[in-house]
């Protein structure tokens, strides 16, 4: 009885076996984990009738996260678990500058030139 049980949680762990592999090429593998788990479960365990509650309870994390005390105690936490474990071969798309952004770096690099001589 308790094998027959058992059985749905096993393929539902395979299935997120095999749902993980994209996210090796995200630059924080382990914060793609949880959220590809907590989606599963969310989309798991949906029932239209809570919807309201749903929403409230995302508006009632979202808030809670950007409140100082709040945030103080979790950000080291979520530092430790998630930011702190880049994946080594992520390779971040290519950011076209504008001409606006190409002159202002110029510009920049002119200064530091120009403040370095004068010393």
């Amino acid at each position: 009885m308790a094998i027959n049980r058992l059985t749905p949680i096993i393929s539902w762990f395979n299935a997120i076996d095999d749902l993980e592999k994209p996210l090796f090429f995200h630059k924080y593998p382990p914060l793609s984990r949880v959220w590809c788990v907590i989606f599963m479960t969310f989309v798991w365990s949906f029932d239209p009738r809570y919807t309201l509650s749903y929403i409230l309870m995302l508006f009632l994390v979202l808030f809670s996260l950007g409140h100082k005390s709040v945030s103080k105690r979790i950000d080291p936490i979520l530092q430790r678990l998630f930011w702190d474990h880049p994946n080594p071969y992520y390779r971040p798309k290519c950011q076209i500058m504008t001409l606006d952004q190409i002159n202002y770096n110029k510009d920049m690099q002119l200064i530091k030139e120009e403040s370095t001589k004068g010393k």
